[in-house]
């Protein structure tokens, strides 16, 4: 077996023992395949790999290390953008997913990863710009059509927002977030049954945006159909029990249907995690009744109010 051949057969054997979940164990492979020969793309996927540990720095060192070698090299490029972008460090993701897309100005991920940065960095109008370029590069990308919605539901241009989202639907339906953003924009074009609808098809998926529980139950709530708005609640709660607003509209529901001593251990509970949650519920209508109970009383004496 030649050298090359023998490099490509431990690359693979990196590469298969990361898709097994073994990060570690495959950067030590990566690190073994490399040390003697080494291709970029693969020096790039190490970097990647060191970036998924949390060793910043070796990613970054390793990633810069082959730019300053292959300054052409756009996929460099967009790999450093992309560990920045881990890092929240969206100026520096920007400048680097800009110079990968001036390097290859045709490719989707580059111009996607481009679009978002500007989208992050509260730049509409540049964000916009290069969704809608994804899109024409692709023929209909997903996450763009998603996003641009997102940017106009977000200004409350719904119309817009909802044309957008419903393309990303059409693409896939059952990818995480398109459900749940086109409850959002239902419900505030007071469309609550095709938001219930979607909704429910977002809480289906194994990888479901949590806080679709949440909104079924305010819409539930505000509907007065208070046991089906604790179920949502309580659903909600199993998968993120520190979402205090779950808790907190859990309670507004139990003091509405005057279960206070349900809606007296939530409160409590959020208290003791968020005390400035007494001034809060003095000015929630929901809470009037409770608000008089020697329940609410109980929790002032505890605050020592």
């Amino acid at each position: 077996m030649s050298q090359l051949d023998k490099y490509k057969q431990d690359i693979k054997k990196a590469q298969d023992t990361y898709k097994e979940g073994y990060l570690l164990e495959s950067i030590d492979l990566f690190e073994k395949a490399t040390k003697e020969i080494a291709m970029a793309d693969d020096l790039l996927d190490l970097g990647l790999l060191y970036m998924e540990k949390g060793d910043y720095n070796k990613a970054i060192n390793i990633t810069q290390n082959i730019i300053d070698n292959f300054t052409r090299y756009s996929r460099g490029y967009y790999c450093l953008g992309y560990i920045y972008e881990w890092q929240e460090d969206y100026n520096q993701a920007l400048i680097n997913y800009q110079k990968a897309f001036e390097l290859s100005n045709k490719d989707i991920d580059y111009c996607l990863a481009l679009a978002r940065m500007y989208d992050q960095n509260n730049n509409d109008k540049l964000a916009l710009k290069y969704y809608k370029l994804t899109n024409k590069l692709s023929k209909g990308n997903y996450w763009a059509y998603l996003n641009i919605g997102s940017m106009y539901e977000r200004n409350s241009q719904l119309d817009k927002a909802l044309e957008n989202t419903l393309k990303a639907y059409e693409l896939n339906q059952n990818n995480e977030m398109v459900n749940y953003n086109l409850g959002v924009i239902y419900g505030r074009l007071g469309k609550n049954d095709l938001a219930i609808k979607h909704y429910l098809q977002e809480i289906e998926l194994n990888n479901c945006y949590p806080l679709a529980y949440y909104n079924l139950g305010i819409i539930y709530k505000d509907n007065k159909q208070y046991d089906k708005a604790k179920y949502y609640y309580l659903k909600g709660i199993e998968k993120n029990n520190n979402n205090l607003s779950i808790w907190y509209n859990l309670g507004c529901v139990y003091a509405l249907n005057k279960e206070f001593d349900d809606a007296y251990n939530c409160f409590k509970y959020v208290y003791l995690k968020q005390p400035n949650i007494i001034k809060t519920m003095e000015n929630d209508n929901e809470l009037y009744d409770f608000l008089k109970s020697s329940y609410y009383i109980k929790l002032k004496e505890e605050a020592n109010l």
